[in-house]
C-alpha cells in the first residue's frame, strides 16, 4: 500500500516498484535520462561502471529514472535494460511521484529542475541529495569526466556526515 510521502514507479515491464519515505531519506543519486538520447547512454554507462564502488565508498542509493511516456516505448526501454545490464533498474515516473518529490527538496535549481515537467526536458540530468534532504549536487548535460565531479561531492559528502 503506498503512503502518501511514498514515490510510486513502473519499470520498463510496467511492474510497479513503491519507494518508501525511509529509502527516499537515504543519501541518493538520482539520474534522469530520455529513452533512446545517446548523451544519456553514455552517463548511463559511465555510472554504471561506479555503481558498486560508490555504493561501498559513500553509501549511496541510485535512482535512475525518465519522464513519464508513451506505452510504446516500453518495449525499447525494456530492450536497453537488457542490452545494457545495467546495475541498476531503470524507471518511469509515469505519475510524476518522483518529478514532484524532488522539486521540494532543500537547494533545487528550479531553473534546470522545472524542465523535468515539461515535454523539452534537458537530459541527462544529475541530482545528489544527501541525508538531510537537501541538493547539494546538480548537473546537466554529460560530459566526460563527471564523474570525477560526482565523486569529489560524494567524498565532501562522506566528510561532513
Amino acid at each position: 500500500m503506498k503512503d502518501v510521502n511514498d514515490v510510486l514507479l513502473i519499470n520498463p515491464y510496467n511492474d510497479t516498484t513503491i519507494v518508501s519515505q525511509s529509502e527516499l531519506d537515504l543519501p541518493t543519486i538520482f539520474i534522469v535520462y530520455g529513452i533512446g538520447c545517446g548523451v544519456c547512454i553514455k552517463e548511463l554507462n559511465t555510472i554504471a561502471s561506479k555503481k558498486a564502488e560508490w555504493e561501498q565508498l559513500y553509501n549511496v542509493n541510485f535512482i535512475v529514472f525518465c519522464k513519464k511516456t508513451k506505452n510504446r516505448y516500453y518495449k525499447q526501454l525494456a530492450k536497453m535494460s537488457e542490452k545494457k545490464a545495467y546495475p541498476f533498474e531503470l524507471f518511469i515516473d509515469m505519475n510524476s511521484d518522483l518529478a514532484e518529490y524532488l522539486s521540494k527538496l532543500k537547494n533545487i535549481d528550479s531553473k534546470q529542475f522545472s524542465s523535468i515537467g515539461n515535454f523539452h526536458l534537458i537530459i541527462p540530468q544529475t541530482i545528489i541529495k544527501n541525508k538531510d534532504n537537501e541538493i547539494i549536487f546538480q548537473k546537466q548535460g554529460y560530459q566526460v569526466g563527471d564523474e570525477d565531479k560526482i565523486e569529489e561531492v560524494l567524498k565532501q559528502m562522506t566528510k561532513n556526515d
